[in-house]
């Protein structure tokens, strides 16, 4: 049987920032592992991605043991930020929905709110196992998602991207193609050769 062929996987550490490839990486019931568990927060607690702030995609952010994450950008000192422990919670908006988010320490927000020009607080996700749940309307009880836009694994095909590209350059502006993959910020990438079987479990492994 056909079966679809895993071309790249990619974790982002931080929401809308930069995506790390990941040659190897557990499935977690609520996504990638270490995939977007952290967020940035504007100062109506909404959420900030590269929707408003273009310029995150400048910004890298390498997981580190115990969750944190090590920021860097052009011009600046990289920072450490640890993991999740200073139990000062902050409630934000994300898309639709309202999340509860550990606070990182005060120097992470000083140093994102100077990289991008605007203030900005950054926050943890510390329990995905319960603290989002998928839309019921389109998920199972219990199922639960990260910082994702709405569901845990988002997943798509290296000729979704080509067929996309072609429709750009036979149309009426084809300079403003082709478009690169990581404009889509997905988890998975396939190659599809047959039909694709839909899994209906997703705590496993992908190995490329």
């Amino acid at each position: 049987m056909s079966v679809p062929v895993l071309r790249s996987a990619h974790v982002y550490p931080v929401k809308s920032p930069a995506a790390r490839a990941c040659d190897t990486v557990a499935v977690e019931p609520w996504g990638l592992d270490g995939d977007r568990r952290w967020m940035l927060v504007d100062k109506a607690a909404r959420a900030v991605t590269q929707r408003q702030q273009p310029s995150l995609a400048r910004i890298s952010a390498e997981p580190l043991p115990g969750g944190g994450v090590l920021l860097s950008a052009p011009g600046f000192p990289s920072l450490r930020v640890e993991g999740p422990g200073s139990g000062r919670m902050l409630t934000a908006e994300l898309h639709r929905d309202t999340v509860v988010l550990e606070e990182a320490p005060g120097d992470a927000h000083d140093w994102l709110s100077a990289v991008l020009g605007t203030e900005v607080r950054l926050g943890h996700l510390d329990e995905p196992s319960h603290r989002r749940p998928v839309d019921p309307l389109f998920s199972r009880p219990g199922d639960m998602v990260s910082l994702a836009d709405g569901y845990p694994l988002p997943v798509t095909t290296g000729s979704s991207l080509d067929a996309l590209n072609a429709l750009i350059a036979a149309g009426d502006r084809p300079e403003e193609g082709p478009l690169p993959m990581d404009r889509f910020r997905p988890d998975v990438v396939t190659g599809v050769v047959g039909p694709v079987r839909i899994l209906d479990r997703v705590d496993r492994r992908l190995d490329r």
